[in-house]
């Protein structure tokens, strides 16, 4: 397949009252460039499935396959059922989007998990995934999640809302789903019946460039910014500059002062990178302050570079007479002899 349907803007909408499909072994693109309505009772199937105006996927209706579809040119409502379930043979699949897609209030996306992780039902979405209505999930194959089992079930550029109302299946005695609702993924979690979970926020200051990541894993910031862990986790936070750059350190809610978090509430951290011009350990801030130079690890050619002159004394922030070397003097105590062959 490989074509589209065209209309004059106002004058022409295609309306599925039964089913539009397209298999996976169609190599071409079937392009809507009018509004689409899937009504009650009507599936849209299959992948290479483009929409140019309007998608409305009316209540009781189905979107179904693996996609991709592209929304990415539409204005879109889905007030229906967004199944990734591969309709053949009835198997698990992911659902790719392209584009922003509401799951509107009215809808419900099914998930379907199977036996082997990883093969599980999963929605793809190439731009904002803005939550809301129903999330059913089911277990097929005589899958029978065990703790600690962790399962990603959406992922998108951005993550809005949460699902209003969660349909999960029971689990056994003593364990319990939690839905992670994080800024790009929605992960089911089992964890033991009672566990609770608390937020932790880390945000990027200063005009330098770096990354902070966690142990236990879960964030990685550049990217996500935001994680639960269950509450009394202790979390050491990691920030890695990137070159050019320098980590100063750590301020925000109490507790994040060393970078060793204990979850006993939300807690918001704040990490420092600052540009580094020259990678000797001191921030160009902190070089311009003391006079050096920025651009040269040992501004006074002395043997010595700058942060090690102004460190002996543990604190690389400032010049401490009398205890560090002067790094824009190259014999600090004048005998006559270089600070880098004393």
């Amino acid at each position: 397949v490989d074509g589209s349907f065209d209309g004059t803007s106002g004058s022409n909408s295609f309306i599925n009252n039964g089913m539009v499909q397209v298999e996976n072994y169609s190599n071409g693109v079937l392009s809507f460039n009018i509004p689409f309505v899937n009504k009650n009772g009507a599936t849209v199937y299959g992948h290479n499935i483009a929409f140019g105006s309007t998608f409305a996927n009316n209540a009781g209706g189905n979107l179904q396959g693996w996609g991709p579809f592209d929304f990415s040119g539409a204005t879109v409502t889905n007030d229906g059922l967004v199944d990734p379930t591969y309709w053949f043979n009835g198997t698990t699949n992911s659902m790719y989007i392209t584009g922003d897609f509401p799951l509107d209030a009215s809808s419900t996306t099914k998930i379907e998990l199977e036996y082997w992780q990883g093969s599980d039902d999963k929605l793809v979405i190439s731009g904002v995934a803005a939550l809301d209505g129903t999330l059913d999930v089911s277990l097929i194959d005589s899958y029978i999640p065990s703790l600690g089992h962790s399962i990603e079930v959406l992922s998108a550029v951005s993550v809005t809302g949460t699902f209003a109302t969660e349909s999960l299946p029971v689990l056994n005695p003593g364990l319990d789903w939690f839905v992670h609702y994080n800024p790009t993924t929605v992960v089911l979690e089992v964890v033991e019946a009672g566990t609770t979970f608390e937020s932790l926020l880390v945000s990027l200051d200063g005009a330098g460039f770096g990354t902070v990541t966690s142990d236990p894993a879960g964030l990685d910031c550049g990217s996500t910014c935001e994680v639960t862990f269950a509450t009394g986790t202790v979390v050491t936070l990691i920030a890695t500059p990137v070159a050019g750059s320098v980590f100063l350190g750590w301020s925000g809610d109490p507790g994040c002062e060393d970078g060793v978090v204990t979850m006993d509430g939300t807690t918001s951290c704040i990490a420092a990178f600052e540009l580094d011009s020259d990678e000797d350990g001191l921030s160009d801030i902190i070089e311009n302050a003391m006079g050096t130079d920025p651009e040269k690890r040992d501004s006074d050619s002395d043997g010595v570079s700058d942060y090690d002159e102004v460190n002996l004394d543990g604190d690389p922030a400032s010049y401490a007479d009398g205890v560090d070397t002067d790094p824009t003097d190259p014999d600090t105590d004048g005998d006559g002899y270089y600070d880098g062959a004393e």
